[in-house]
C-alpha cells in the first residue's frame, strides 16, 4: 500500500468521528479543521429551525468540532468556530441577561457567528441542517428559550 492511500483510509477514518463523542485516553487524529471542544448543552431543533428541546450534558463530552483557520486559535478575539461555539457566539440575546464587560465584543461574537452562518447557507456546501440552525440562531432568543425550558435559571 502507497503512503498516500495509508494517509487517504486515516482520513477517512478520522472523518468518521465528527461530532461523536471523544474518550479522553484514546489520543486522535482530527481531520483537518477540526479541533476538540468541549459540550455543556445540547439544543434540538425542528428542520425548520424552530426550538424543541434542550438538555444539559450530565458530564461535559469533548466532540471534535469543524472551526476555521482564524478561530483555531482565536484567543479571544471575535472569530467564531464554524458550527459549535460557546454560547455567547451563538446567543444573540446574551448580553440582554448576563451582560458583560464587553458587550460589543460579545455581540461582535455573535454577528460574526451568524455572518459565517449566512454564508456557508448560502454556499454549494450547504445542508438543510446547516440552514435549520441558521434559520433559528438568527433569531437571537437561544437564551430566552433556554430560560423558558429550564436549562438556565434565573436568580434576582
Amino acid at each position: 500500500m502507497s503512503w498516500m492511500q495509508s494517509l487517504y483510509e486515516t482520513y477517512d477514518v478520522c472523518s468518521e468521528i465528527v461530532g461523536k463523542q471523544i474518550n479522553e485516553e484514546t489520543p486522535m487524529l482530527l481531520p483537518v479543521g477540526y479541533i476538540t471542544i468541549s459540550t455543556h448543552i445540547t439544543v434540538t431543533l425542528s428542520g425548520n429551525g424552530d426550538f424543541l428541546s434542550a438538555e444539559i450534558m450530565p458530564t461535559s463530552e469533548r466532540i471534535s468540532a469543524p472551526c476555521t483557520e482564524e478561530s483555531e486559535s482565536r484567543t479571544g478575539k471575535p472569530l467564531p468556530h464554524a458550527l459549535f461555539d460557546e454560547i455567547k457566539c451563538l446567543a444573540g440575546d446574551y448580553t440582554d441577561y448576563f451582560g458583560t464587560k464587553s458587550i460589543d465584543k460579545t455581540r461582535e461574537f455573535y454577528q460574526n457567528y451568524i455572518k459565517n452562518l449566512k454564508e456557508w447557507c448560502d454556499s454549494p456546501y450547504s445542508h438543510p441542517k446547516v440552514i435549520a440552525i441558521f434559520h433559528y440562531l438568527e433569531k437571537g432568543k437561544l437564551i430566552s428559550d433556554l430560560v423558558q425550558f429550564g436549562v438556565f435559571l434565573l436568580e434576582e
